[in-house]
């Protein structure tokens, strides 16, 4: 029968010493990590205006004013004061909207200059009563040209209230997506 070898109580030591060294470079990563962690946690719950959000590296929106959306979903405005920008440097504002009315051709704001065969797409909308201008938001595809003028409609998209210089309308409806109502 084969005698156990006897290991040197110097090799024992070192053996422990290793693993013990192994064992604190561990510990330290595991709290470095919960650390760096916690911070990230603490920063994004301290976001408190459009400015923390952005400095926090969120995305803003092209909107006027701007908004910055954090990752849990909230939206900061940026607090534009009408000093900050003179007239001609402020934009025209665009909201999401979902609006409901009747498809129609735009009337030209000068009847008596333009008489013209053309149909500008306009929806008549039912709860305000006001016009507003259609324009595929995706200038590659058009849904708007396969319906009927006086067609009810559902559209979403985003409306930038600013006049029309050449129609009767209040703004300009970009829709990304139209649906036909049963009348």
């Amino acid at each position: 029968m084969a005698e156990p070898k006897h290991v040197e109580p110097f090799v024992l030591e070192k053996i422990s010493n290793i693993l013990i060294f192994i064992a604190l470079i561990a510990l330290v990563a595991v709290v470095w990590w919960d650390i760096a962690r916690n911070s990230q946690v603490d920063e994004q719950a301290t976001i408190s205006t459009f400015e923390e959000c952005v400095e926090a590296g969120n995305p803003v929106m092209d909107s006027y004013p701007q908004q910055c959306m954090d990752d849990e979903g909230n939206t900061f405005v940026d607090e534009v004061t009408p000093d900050e920008y003179s007239q001609d440097e402020v934009k025209p504002i665009t909201e999401g909207v979902v609006m409901t009315g009747e498809l129609i051709c735009l009337q030209h704001r000068d009847v008596e200059e333009f008489e013209t065969m053309e149909c500008a797409f306009g929806l008549l909308a039912d709860e305000s009563e006001e016009y507003y201008a259609l324009q595929d938001a995706d200038e590659t595809q058009s849904m708007l040209h396969d319906i009927d003028v006086g067609t009810q409609i559902e559209v979403i998209g985003e409306r930038k209230l600013e006049p029309s210089d050449r129609y009767q309308a209040a703004g300009t409806i970009y829709v990304n997506a139209l649906t036909v109502l049963d009348n």
